[in-house]
């Protein structure tokens, strides 16, 4: 058993929130983690403490800038409140680091503001026990985070100097911090998998856990500058979405488990479609018509039902939570050369929530990841 998250007042289940939009396995070594939420139209945030050595409560969220921040306790949270109480304390732990001062300053899309420095501490997610570098936020202006502590970014960046815990669970050293694991650290394969129901999300840290899957895992090269794939067709009935200017066949389409709705492009984006997207879906509805939307990636069709809400974006084509609540997602980082995202049905009988650690399961996780590739 591997658990990632924690309420405050047991060390077995975590929350997250959602908003209407924001910016992600068993595993090839098995490791599932888990998270409980609470839904509530906000930004997804999941709350968990970290052991080592102290109690660190963290919040996760993927958002495309890669980062790791705790709320610090010493000094006040503008426009922000912790009922529960439990903040990070610098002061109590005996291997924190500080490392610059005024070094953090993060604003998101809905101009929730964060402030603080920089520090350096022991994290520990399911069996991966890293040093890493931490952004202490002292300062936040906005409610979305009440009753929430931090912040873990699972996005992805190569800089020497970047911010991605995921960079520093998958190497032995982060040479440029002056960090070194120590020797008993195995570093985690440079995969993970999200998925999620309405109750319950999981995070499948090293790959996917095979008894979660349906079906054979589905690969597809990333696209775009995050967590994407192309969509070559969007239809709703028999009205196709994407119409494609000359020169343009596909759009990146990114996965993002904070952003609650499916996302479409309200605009022609700079002449990439005919006509906007999102206003021939509403064209359609308005028309009484109602039909599930039907996506094409890399050939294959993906069915979102028609309950499903679906809001505007000026450019962007957001899959949101209605992906994570019917596949598992799988974001393989293995050779960075060759990105890819995997797609594959839930297995209906299969039980979020479980934590597991199924090293037994590496074997069959990686031929299958192997197979899927090679098609």
């Amino acid at each position: 058993k591997a658990p990632l998250m924690a309420m405050a007042d047991q060390r077995s289940s975590a929350v997250w929130r959602r908003s209407s939009s924001s910016s992600p396995s068993s595993t090839p070594d098995g490791r599932r983690v888990v998270a409980h939420s609470i839904s509530q139209r906000s930004r997804r945030r999941i709350c968990g403490i970290f052991e080592e050595k102290m109690e660190i409560s963290l919040l996760f969220a993927v958002v495309f800038a890669a980062m790791v921040a705790l709320c610090a306790g010493e000094q006040e949270i503008l426009g922000y409140h912790n009922n529960k109480g439990v903040v990070f304390k610098p002061t109590e732990s005996s291997s924190f680091q500080l490392v610059k001062l005024g070094n953090v300053n993060v604003t998101f899309l809905d101009h929730t503001n964060l402030l603080g420095y920089d520090g350096q501490d022991m994290a520990l997610l399911g069996k991966y026990s890293v040093e890493t570098r931490l952004g202490m936020i002292t300062h936040c202006n906005s409610a979305n985070f009440n009753d929430v502590d931090g912040i873990i970014g699972f996005g992805w960046a190569d800089q020497n100097r970047s911010a991605a815990i995921l960079k520093t669970l998958t190497q032995p050293a982060r040479p440029h911090w002056d960090i070194t694991q120590r020797a008993s650290f195995e570093p985690m394969p440079r995969k993970f998998a999200f998925t999620a129901s309405e109750e319950v999300g999981e995070l499948q840290l090293g790959g996917y856990e095979p008894d979660s899957i349906a079906e054979p895992m589905q690969l597809f090269p990333m696209a775009g500058y995050a967590y994407g794939v192309n969509v070559t067709s969007i239809k709703f009935g028999d009205t196709e979405l994407l119409n494609f200017a000359p020169s343009h066949d596909a759009y990146v389409g990114e996965f993002d488990s904070g952003t609650t709705c499916l996302l479409l492009p309200n605009s022609d984006v700079n002449g990439t479609f005919a006509k906007s997207p999102f206003a021939l879906l509403l064209e359609r509805q308005n028309k009484g018509e109602a039909f599930p939307l039907v996506y094409t990636i890399g050939g294959r069709e993906f069915t979102i039902p028609f309950q499903e809400c679906v809001e505007p974006a000026d450019r962007a084509m957001i899959l949101g939570d209605p992906w994570f609540r019917k596949w598992i997602v799988m974001h393989d980082l293995t050779d960075l050369n060759n990105k890819k995202m995997g797609l594959a049905l839930r297995d209906p009988k299969y039980k979020l929530g479980v934590e597991t650690d199924h090293a037994s399961t590496l074997a069959s996780a990686s031929s299958s990841s192997s197979s899927s590739s090679s098609s």
